[in-house]
């Protein structure tokens, strides 16, 4: 991020504490004409569902979720010179496999500070598409209270109409398909439950009816990943 043209006091290190572990979040501030904020957030951290205890082994990750990773960097570095009226915060959580550590004690964060947030964008898992039905439906995830907490009305309503929006962005900029679904198991859930707005872009391949057996596995390596997909869920988020 700093290379790209970031400065220093703009991107940092949040540091919590879980379960014994010090950890942190990396957090790159984008500040606009106003203080209202937009958080794009992925998750940096990968697990093996061989054993999710061990600690030694590494999963390649390339899907789950370099992918939303890459995105995410991606945005950030063709936003650098980028006016915009509101402000905002490209996020990298650690811990979302161990049950959402790091975006849990930043939302909290969030609320604490009383931040002026509009919109969470997460992307988890963007750029696999070789166990779906066809290479280029692109998941929308919304709100619509079918998992998690029991989103208000207004927290519904708002997460539809930015779903709708990125779906726009979809038609006008890439030749994606979309489907909608619901917000789930993943770095959105810590933020919704404390009454914000929340979308994300998913590309469906964690489903268990896809039987993708590259999912927290060994083999969920670069060779996999649809290039131009992922390319075109960048320009869609």
């Amino acid at each position: 991020l700093i290379n790209f043209g970031y400065s220093e006091e703009s991107v940092f290190y949040h540091e919590y504490r879980e379960r014994g572990y010090e950890l942190k979040n990396v957090v790159c501030i984008k500040k606009g004409e106003s203080n209202k904020t937009i958080i794009l957030c992925a998750h940096y951290d990968t697990i093996l569902n061989s054993n999710w205890e061990d600690i030694t082994s590494r999963a390649p990750g390339a899907d789950d979720n370099a992918s939303g990773v890459s995105t995410l960097l991606e945005i950030a570095r063709i936003m650098l010179n980028v006016n915009t009226e509101f402000t905002i915060q490209f996020v990298f959580f650690s811990g979302e496999e161990q049950g959402f550590w790091g975006s849990k004690h930043y939302a909290q964060k969030v609320k604490e500070e009383n931040l002026d947030l509009m919109l969470v964008v997460n992307m988890d898992m963007c750029g696999e598409t070789g166990f779906l039905n066809d290479d280029k439906t692109s998941y929308i995830d919304i709100d619509d209270g079918s998992t998690g907490e029991q989103p208000s009305p207004d927290q519904s309503a708002q997460s539809k109409f930015f779903g709708e929006k990125m779906e726009q962005n979809a038609d006008d900029y890439t030749n994606l398909d979309i489907k909608f679904d619901p917000i789930a198991f993943s770095d959105y859930m810590p933020f919704e439950a404390r009454g914000y707005i929340c979308i994300g872009a998913y590309d469906g391949s964690a489903d268990p009816e896809v039987h993708n057996p590259h999912y927290h596995s060994t083999t969920d390596t670069p060779s996999n990943l649809n290039m131009n997909f992922l390319e075109s869920v960048i320009k869609m988020v």
